[in-house]
């Protein structure tokens, strides 16, 4: 399921791969490169706050992740939550 998320996400099918994305996640959650790329997947389609969730997830499992922390810091912003995305940015 991971790998046919993935593939939708590069075909630009994202709503596809966040509905394979969730069926691998029920199996197993813990991988932070497949939740990074749904969170991408949920900023495409502009579900800001499905993304944040989606990319604290991926945070939780590697707090080193700059990029998944920019990004969610850019989904707050988007949402015009200023104060959340500095936090992200700190």
């Amino acid at each position: 399921m991971r790998t046919l998320a993935r593939n939708h996400f590069y075909k630009t099918r994202y709503q596809e791969a966040i509905d394979c994305f969730k069926a691998a996640f029920k199996i197993n959650m813990l991988y932070p490169k497949e939740q990074f790329t749904c969170g991408c997947a949920h900023m495409k389609l502009e579900q800001f706050e499905k993304a944040i969730f989606v990319f604290g997830t991926s945070i939780n499992i590697n707090a080193n992740d700059t990029e998944a922390w920019g990004n969610m810091a850019n989904c707050y912003h988007a949402l015009s939550r200023v104060p959340e995305a500095l936090a992200c940015t700190e």
